[in-house]
């Protein structure tokens, strides 16, 4: 996800926090120390499956932030949402019963069913448009374009005077 994500993320120098599995508590508390130092309103975009310990990973997450004192104004699943969830066009997969830990999948069986959706299901060009929408959300759209803008013409002159000492060089 992290390849598909990232292109968006650098365009607006948003930080992206891969997790894969569990998080470790160093983890989890350089994420919170980060967001000790930001003074706006934080806003956590998940990107998750909807299984049984993909939905335990986020929960998880949010709790030990929690422990560590970073606070969030909000926090917003943006994949796998109910929504994507329901949609049977999506290829899910039955949940994984490990006989040796029931405890892990038979509250999920028994809220949701005998089926799970992984984040991969969705197509990558929907999960950009959804990273890209949800960052575009915090951002003023004028002055946004007001500082392209800027920044284009501040290239034009760079490359003008760039040109200008290359003709006097020769």
């Amino acid at each position: 996800m992290a390849s598909v994500i990232e292109p968006i993320t650098d365009r607006y120098d948003v930080t992206l926090n891969v997790i894969r599995g569990n998080c470790s508590k160093t983890f989890v508390y350089r994420v919170a120390e980060i967001w000790h130092r930001i003074e706006k309103p934080i806003t956590a975009y998940y990107l998750g499956d909807h299984d049984p310990s993909g939905l335990k990973i986020e929960q998880d997450l949010r709790h030990r932030l929690a422990g560590f004192g970073a606070e969030v104004t909000r926090w917003e699943r943006l994949a796998v949402t109910p929504e994507d969830f329901s949609n049977s066009d999506l290829i899910g997969f039955p949940v994984k019963k490990n006989p040796k830990s029931p405890e892990a999948w038979r509250p999920y069986l028994l809220e949701f069913g005998d089926r799970c959706v992984e984040v991969d299901a969705i197509p990558a060009a929907d999960i950009r448009d959804r990273v890209e929408d949800a960052i575009l959300s915090h951002v003023d759209q004028h002055e946004w374009k007001t500082l392209q803008l800027i920044e284009a013409e501040e290239k034009k002159n760079l490359l003008s005077k760039i040109r200008t000492l290359g003709g006097q060089a020769a």
